[in-house]
């Protein structure tokens, strides 16, 4: 029984103990001339103000984080640009080369046309040739 009573006693010693650090994390409030103060342990004003500092880098990380989210959106909408202008230069010259391949295609037919006519300008030329030498030949000789 006396064990029971120690153990019992130890419990509530440790409950009031427990419930004492339970109040202390509490900040306490204080009413002076209508006005309300909010106390805060030495601790809890470390750790308050510990918060604060991280918040304060936090909103300047988030600053610059902003920052640069813009200055990327920024590029990418260059780059944007710079791609659709290079897609319709390649499609320019998609059909430069096209109306390059119909030019000298177009040229290759002009340039046999032309090799024919040539041809067919020489062979009269010899014919022309060959028949005043007959015919000179024929006159002469009658």
């Amino acid at each position: 029984m006396s064990n029971l009573i120690k153990t019992i006693l130890f419990v509530f010693a440790l409950q009031i103990c427990y419930a004492q650090q339970i109040k202390t994390k509490q900040p306490s409030v204080i009413v002076l001339e209508n006005d309300t103060l909010v106390c805060f342990s030495t601790e809890q004003s470390k750790q308050i103000a510990v918060w604060n500092e991280q918040r304060k880098e936090c909103l300047e990380l988030r600053k610059n984080d902003n920052q640069k989210i813009n200055e990327l959106e920024n590029v990418s909408n260059q780059q944007i640009g710079l791609i659709s202008n290079l897609e319709k230069e390649t499609g320019l010259l998609k059909l430069n080369l096209q109306d390059k391949d119909s030019l000298i295609k177009i040229c290759e037919d002009e340039k046999k046309s032309l090799k024919k006519e040539v041809r067919k300008q020489k062979i009269g030329k010899w014919i022309g040739i060959t028949g005043g030498v007959v015919l000179s030949a024929f006159c002469l000789a009658i």
